[in-house]
């Protein structure tokens, strides 16, 4: 929040006009704008004083308009570098030539002495990128670093000025200079936060020419009564006068072209409009009829995977009964056991003979098969339908869960998900019976276990690849 003083200051100025008022504003922060205007004008103490002379400008025809919650110290320096940044970019397109030799003679230090003390010294590493990081900075931040280190101001009146108290205000301050210790990394120069702190408070701001704010309070006066013909102005005073006026007369113009070029637009579409108005219905039945077909193949779809299902049951009982029927036609022997899956009579193989053994492994991979499609199953209602993909997700709600035999988790693994339409999980490997015949136990994604049957190994993957959706 601008301080007390400083607001009184604007208000009275700007309801009588006080030259004492302005005058005390200009003598309160003229060091600080000076300051700037002299960094960005690399020296050049004539330029920095005529950019000190058009922000003043700005403050006396712009008094009214500040709010009393506005930081006067961090709009006096955003206008600086506005200012600055004008008056640097008319001389050069003006006097090109004159400025570049200026530039390089700055540049080979001709202008600037070696710092004796190690504060001066850093101080010549911030002079080139210092305003930058300041105004890459957030407002806040900034008019804390300026109240503080470059005006110099005790953090109670720090914290007066931003609104808060005294401790907030410190802890503002310090984050704010950390921040423009990282901007300023960023820009190549590394430097710890006390080091900057010492150096802008000690080099930041300087005193101005003494004759200068009289200067400036004379030119602030006559500018805004626009009584120019009594006052020779500057070419930076002039940009000042400009850029006051071109706020309103620039938004004006700005609008009146932005209504006729959108005027412009409308018509040219209207004229494209009649033949894309064809292209649309057309586009608009196809979209209709391409909804129809959607809607008849997700029907479709659904029969299919109906019918799948019904094909697997089918599949199994017609690889069994071709399993018996090949059975039926050799002579049992020790070396042709019956079928697993038929009943064993009088003086067949007992419970410890292969088949018997197989059987025994089939129930129980079609009871851990059971048990794991339910976790799935879980697992999905859990999850809000969202599918496992692999067993390990599966372990919680498998925990208090014993396989029989040696049937393990392990011994499954899930398929590619949506390459085999409702099936989820397989064998790893498929078993081969006594007979001869090939088995691979499956679940389904609706909690289902299933088993096929096959006359070879690779059948499997035929029949995977005909649940694709």
């Amino acid at each position: 929040m601008m301080t007390l003083a400083d607001h009184a200051l604007l208000q009275q100025y700007a309801a009588d006009q006080s030259e004492a008022a302005f005058a005390a504003l200009v003598d309160r922060h003229l060091p600080l704008v000076h300051s700037a205007a002299l960094r960005r004008a690399h020296g050049d103490a004539h330029l920095a004083a005529e950019i000190a002379q058009g922000v003043f400008l700005i403050l006396a025809r712009k008094a009214g308009d500040i709010r009393p919650k506005t930081v006067l110290t961090g709009w006096l320096y955003r206008t600086t570098q506005y200012v600055a940044a004008d008056a640097m970019r008319q001389k050069l397109r003006r006097q090109h030539r004159e400025q570049q030799a200026y530039l390089e003679s700055t540049l080979t230090g001709t202008d600037i002495v070696p710092a004796p003390d190690e504060t001066e010294a850093v101080w010549h590493q911030l002079v080139p990128v210092l305003d930058a990081a300041l105004q890459a900075l957030r407002p806040a931040d900034r008019d804390a670093v300026l109240l503080r280190y470059f005006e110099n101001q005790p953090l109670a009146a720090v914290g007066a000025a931003l609104g808060v108290s005294e401790d907030a205000a410190r802890v503002r301050v310090n984050r704010a200079l950390d921040k423009l210790r990282d901007r300023l990394a960023q820009q190549g120069v590394v430097l710890g936060g006390t080091a900057i702190a010492g150096a802008m408070s000690a080099h930041a701001v300087t005193a101005a020419p003494a004759a200068l704010a009289t200067t400036i309070s004379a030119a602030a006066m006559t500018g805004t009564t626009f009584a120019l013909t009594t006052f020779t102005m500057t070419t930076i005073q002039k940009i000042a006068v400009t850029a006051a006026l071109t706020v309103t007369l620039g938004a004006g113009a700005y609008a009146m072209k932005e209504a006729h070029t959108a005027k412009a637009e409308a018509q040219r579409l209207r004229a494209q409009q009649a033949p894309l108005t064809d292209q649309l219905r057309e586009l608009q039945a196809e979209r209709d009829q391409a909804s129809n077909q959607i809607v008849g193949l997700k029907e479709t779809l659904a029969a299919t995977g109906k019918n799948n299902l019904e094909l697997m049951k089918l599949r199994g009982e017609v690889a069994l009964w071709r399993q018996r029927a090949k059975l039926a036609t050799f002579p049992r022997s020790a070396d042709n056991p019956p079928a697993h899956d038929t009943a064993p009579a009088a003086g067949q193989p007992t419970d410890d003979s292969p088949a018997a053994q197989f059987d025994a492994q089939e129930q129980n991979v079609l009871r851990a098969l059971q048990v794991i499609a339910k976790g799935i199953e879980v697992f999905a209602d859990d999850y809000g339908g969202a599918p496992a993909t692999n067993t390990v997700q599966l372990i919680p709600y498998l925990v208090r869960t014993n396989f029989a035999g040696n049937v393990k988790l392990n011994d499954f693994e899930f398929l590619t998900p949506g390459t085999a339409g409702k099936l989820v999980l397989r064998e790893r490997q498929p078993r081969i019976s006594p007979a001869g015949l090939w088995y691979r136990g499956y679940a389904t994604a609706d909690g289902k276990a299933l088993e096929m049957t096959e006359t070879n190994e690779d059948a499997f993957a035929d029949f995977e690849q005909s649940q694709r959706p």
